[in-house]
């Protein structure tokens, strides 16, 4: 059975899902749709090609040059997490937490950090910091098939707020936490 609110849905999950899937909702090139499981298959990819779990790899790869010392890709969603942040629900009459947040899906979700790391990140993507060519990329917009651009590059939206360049992410989790972090 998949998990379902309030249990852990994970990459194994979400890969048995894929290997379901017997067509595509659109002809490749044709359409645009956000989707994790690309993510979660990448990931998959780098611990594959690399003989690493995701969690050391990006430990090593991203968040360690990088100076992130307080971030890292969670591959035990029960694993207990120093200052981390509660999700609250309403119980009864009063309030309960959830500890787990419902998302175990490596690459896609899972990336836990602080304010302070979500700081340095922004900054180096910005300025192209410690992996250019990467984040140059990362910045460029997606092209259909016709030529028609879409407002999203490798991980990040990419668009224009009152006449300003705009990058974001917006993420969440069943659990009631939701993000959204902008750099213009």
């Amino acid at each position: 059975d998949l998990a379902y609110m309030g249990e852990q849905f994970t990459s194994k999950e979400a890969l048995e899902l894929v290997r379901l899937q017997r067509e595509l909702n659109f002809p490749t090139g044709t359409e645009s749709d956000y989707s994790n499981t690309n993510y979660v298959l990448l990931a998959k990819l780098v611990e594959k090609v690399t003989g690493v779990s995701f969690r050391e790899w990006s430990n090593t790869h991203i968040f360690s040059p990088l100076g992130m010392k307080n971030s890292f890709a969670n591959d035990n969603p029960f694993e207990l997490v120093d200052n981390r942040a509660m999700a609250y629900y309403e119980s009864g009459d009063g309030y309960s937490y959830q500890q787990n947040n419902g998302m175990a899906l490596i690459g896609s979700s899972a990336v836990y950090s602080t304010l302070e790391d979500m700081l340095i990140w922004m900054d180096a993507l910005q300025n192209d910091k410690v992996y250019p060519a990467a984040f140059k990329l990362m910045k460029q917009k997606g092209r259909l098939d016709n030529g028609e651009e879409i407002g999203y590059g490798f991980g990040v939206g990419i668009g224009e707020f009152q006449g300003q360049s705009m990058i974001d992410h917006t993420g969440g989790t069943p659990s009631g936490f939701r993000t959204l972090i902008v750099v213009f």
